[in-house]
């Protein structure tokens, strides 16, 4: 298995102490930096925990509404975040030599796994999450 050794960082939400220990073994091996998220994480942006505080220059990007709780004029708790992983910071080739190590590790397929990207790195890490899950029933026809 060859490693990816880059500034490349995981983080992610997964529920099971155990399988989030082996994903943090994983990204160890890797050379990757792993972040494990909670669901108290829900209203950060990506950005703010990739870069621990957002850069000046970057503050204008910000959607005024990123800290706005998604279940606002409910009487409901949000619901549980869905497992998950965001990839920062590889090319891709270096993605695609990760997912396969993540594949012969015999790491949970099922974890929902994205890119930062322009767009999602402003996002909340709940509006990442949703957006995963939505995409998630979109392709495999769940309502």
């Amino acid at each position: 298995m060859e490693t990816i050794k880059t500034s490349a960082e995981m983080i992610g939400l997964i529920h099971d102490f155990k399988t989030q220990k082996r994903i943090s073994r994983f990204c160890r091996e890797q050379g990757i930096l792993w972040r494990g998220l909670k669901e108290s994480d829900r209203n950060r942006p990506v950005a703010a925990i990739l870069y621990g505080k957002i850069p000046e220059a970057m503050r204008p990007l910000l959607p005024q509404e990123f800290q706005k709780d998604h279940t606002e004029g409910s009487d409901q708790p949000p619901a549980p975040m869905p497992d998950f992983l965001l990839l920062s910071g590889l090319s891709d080739g270096e993605l695609d030599r990760l997912l396969d190590n993540y594949r012969a590790a015999g790491l949970p397929s099922q974890i929902l796994k994205a890119v930062v990207t322009p767009t999602n790195l402003f996002w909340s890490i709940g509006q990442v999450a949703e957006a995963l899950e939505n995409e998630h029933r979109q392709m495999h026809g769940d309502e």
